[in-house]
């Protein structure tokens, strides 16, 4: 009797020894709201990427880039994944107030406090992935990207459907319209968080 107790007791911890396999998260699907916005990229796992925030977080008519005239060391990268990098490499350089990067790092949305600038590359998946399927409340304006192209000027995406319109442009850092024309649309900002 003692084996038979002392074999079930082995048996019972050799069992619960035994780990729990996991149950993989359900994919995520662009499109969906999300952690304080709506997925525009899913990378290869399908468990992390990049979110946009629901609305644009413009202040007053129009944003500014700013610090022309100054080369912001690192915030010169165009690829998805590099948003963060330059915003950080621009809050570093550019002591301006009220700019695109510094209105999104400030942003505090459903408790979520990690919104960045997008890159060049980053913005144009929200174009494609959001605009160009009516998701996300966008404007037909031109958005600025965290990528800079020079001393003087940083990139933006026309956010239009009209295929003649180039769709990435280079754009003076202090304007805070389109090209700098006054009845032109105001250059727009859109955070965006990894997840």
């Amino acid at each position: 009797m003692k084996k038979v107790i002392l074999l079930a007791c082995l048996a019972f911890i050799i069992s619960s020894c035994k780990k729990d396999k996991k149950v993989a998260a359900p994919a995520k699907v662009i499109g969906d709201t999300y952690q304080g916005g709506i997925i525009f990229y899913v990378d290869g796992t399908g468990q992390h990427g990049l979110i946009a925030a629901k609305a644009d977080v413009n202040t007053g008519f129009g944003n500014k880039w700013g610090c022309v005239g100054a080369y912001i060391t690192g915030a010169e990268k165009e690829e998805v994944g590099t948003g963060l990098k330059n915003t950080i490499a621009i809050l570093a350089d550019c002591g301006e107030t009220g700019t695109a990067a510094k209105i999104c790092v400030k942003l505090n949305l459903e408790g979520y406090q990690d919104w960045f600038l997008p890159s060049k590359n980053e913005l144009n998946l929200m174009y494609t992935n959001l605009f160009l399927k009516d998701l996300g409340t966008f404007t037909e304006a031109c958005y600025w990207s965290s990528t800079e192209k020079d001393d003087d000027n940083a990139w933006v995406q026309s956010f239009t459907k009209d295929s003649a319109i180039q769709k990435q442009l280079v754009q003076y850092k202090s304007d805070v319209s389109f090209n700098g024309i006054a009845d032109a649309p105001f250059l727009r900002v859109r955070a965006v968080r990894a997840f």
